[in-house]
């Protein structure tokens, strides 16, 4: 009976484990994107002040904000967007108003944020056609584009970031959230986007 209890205590702090890496290493990273960019960039204050307020209000706020009005109106099961026939509706949003905000960045920003914001937007993109036909792991897609753009602006300074990988590997599988091709796919197109846009625009 005493080992039974503890084998169901390891697995509920396995599973409690697993919510947190995921939540850490999820929507978190678009603001450590963000912060590289506006840091590393040669723009001025005034430059920097309306870009926070275009990426909060566009590629933070609208995209978030949905997702918890579609929750709260039950039109998606769970934050995480686990069910694909669920994902186009918040996929969309955040397309158009990543967009919107890409739009913008052209005008406001310098060639440097516009590149970045123009490869963020095709990884989200293709993310999102290959959601009407296959259930791809955002996560991942997120975590390993993330990793190579923060160190594409940084001169590769930070490789310890692709840590991140496994855990996320680990976590959306303890989860249930995805198979390991799906996990593994979302790594290889994210990814692979990522480094032909640097490859693109002349940064690797």
């Amino acid at each position: 009976m005493v080992y039974c209890n503890i084998l169901v205590n390891d697995k509920k702090n396995t599973i409690r484990i697993a919510k947190m890496i995921s939540l850490v290493l999820g929507v978190p990273w678009i603001f450590t994107v963000i912060l590289t960019l506006l840091i590393t960039a040669d723009i001025s204050t005034s430059q920097t002040i309306l870009l926070i307020f275009i990426f909060v209000i566009f590629n933070i706020g609208i995209p978030l904000g949905s997702l918890f009005y579609l929750y709260k109106k039950g039109k998606i099961s769970d934050l995480d967007v686990t069910k694909r026939d669920e994902r186009f509706t918040p996929l969309a949003i955040a397309m158009v108003s990543f967009l919107i905000s890409l739009i913008l960045t052209q005008f406001v920003g310098d060639r440097l944020i516009f590149e970045f914001s123009s490869i963020i937007f095709i990884i989200l993109l293709i993310n999102l056609l290959i959601t009407f036909l296959w259930k791809i792991s955002l996560h991942m897609g997120i975590n390993i584009a993330s990793s190579i753009l923060v160190n594409a602006l940084v001169a590769w300074k930070l490789p310890v970031l692709f840590l991140s990988i496994p855990l996320v590997y680990w976590s959306r599988r303890t989860l249930h959230r995805h198979s390991p091709l799906q996990l593994i796919a979302g790594c290889v197109v994210s990814g692979g986007i990522a480094l032909l846009g640097l490859r693109y625009f002349g940064y690797i």
